[in-house]
């Protein structure tokens, strides 16, 4: 994750924090960039275990548990197989990161902006 982290600070654009002498515009594309820089270094650390862990999974243990309860296993539906993952993914999890983990850090961004009708 260190390495990670190092990456995205020596490959960005945002070496240096200080915007003066920069036109407004500019500073504010800075601004956002780094913003965005934080966001993804702070996602990257919530996923840290499922994508920066070299592992593999085996789920030969639940197939034969469900093999077990045939019977009760078509009650309860417990095939992980019939999980349609894309669509679990894009109209599920992502949203729900959306508005339960994004939500906050974008209400504290918002908060921390200087009000734009003052630069318009």
């Amino acid at each position: 994750m260190e390495d990670f982290v190092r990456y995205m600070q020596s490959n960005t654009i945002l070496h240096e924090d200080s915007t003066e002498g920069m036109s407004l515009q500019r500073a504010r594309s800075r601004l956002h960039a780094k913003a965005m820089e934080e966001q993804i270094i702070h996602l990257s650390g919530i996923y840290e275990p499922y994508t920066f862990w070299q592992a593999r999974f085996d789920s030969t243990n639940t197939k034969a548990l469900f093999d077990e309860i045939a019977g009760d296993g078509k009650r309860f539906h417990f095939d992980m197989r019939s999980v349609n993952w894309m669509d679990y993914i894009t109209n599920i999890h992502i949203p729900g990161l959306r508005k339960h983990v994004l939500k906050e850090r974008q209400q504290q961004r918002r908060h921390n902006e200087p009000n734009s009708s003052r630069f318009s």
